[in-house]
């Protein structure tokens, strides 16, 4: 086995495992949305609470999820010619993509996020949107970690672009 094998199935790995993780979060959310929902309109009060957490645990879910989600396939894609040209083809395209784009945009917002989430944790910063002003400092932190797993995906699938060029990988195979 090639030490790019072993790379790729960690990546794998580590991307369905957060993604199977994180989705438990979406139970919690939706626990503290039904539960603001039921008092504001049954107790006639919201909680100061409700919408935040929501809110909060939404966008970890979505931002942790990047990865998985990619690693199982299931990002939107428009693919008006794409589904037209050989397994190799697409990979050349997807390769191409990924490099162009994607991974210089992760790069970019792992580095930026660094920043942006040290100065959030110096100044312990809250929420200005509600009363309850909860701490958003830990939040920030998944930023970072949301493009450092995006990016590890995506290095990982340009290695399997590249074999599929080559014609080194099976073309079925994801």
């Amino acid at each position: 086995m090639l030490v790019s094998d072993t790379f790729l199935k960690k990546v794998d790995s580590l991307s369905k495992w957060t993604g199977e993780w994180i989705g438990w979060l979406i139970f919690i959310d939706v626990f503290a949305v039904a539960y603001d929902v039921i008092n504001r309109y049954i107790i006639g009060k919201a909680t100061d609470w409700g919408y935040d957490v929501g809110w909060m645990l939404f966008g970890v879910s979505f931002m942790i999820g990047a990865a998985y989600t990619l690693q199982e396939r299931q990002h939107v894609r428009v693919d008006l010619l794409y589904q037209r040209y050989s397994p190799r083809t697409q990979a050349a395209m997807d390769f191409v993509y990924w490099i162009v784009f994607i991974l210089p945009m992760c790069i970019f917002l792992t580095i930026y996020g660094i920043e942006y989430t040290v100065r959030s944790w110096e100044v312990l910063e809250r929420s200005s949107y509600s009363a309850w002003r909860p701490y958003i400092f830990p939040l920030k932190t998944f930023i970072p970690i949301t493009f450092v797993l995006l990016g590890l995906q995506v290095i990982a699938d340009c290695i399997r672009n590249l074999r599929k060029m080559w014609g080194k990988e099976n073309t079925d195979e994801s």
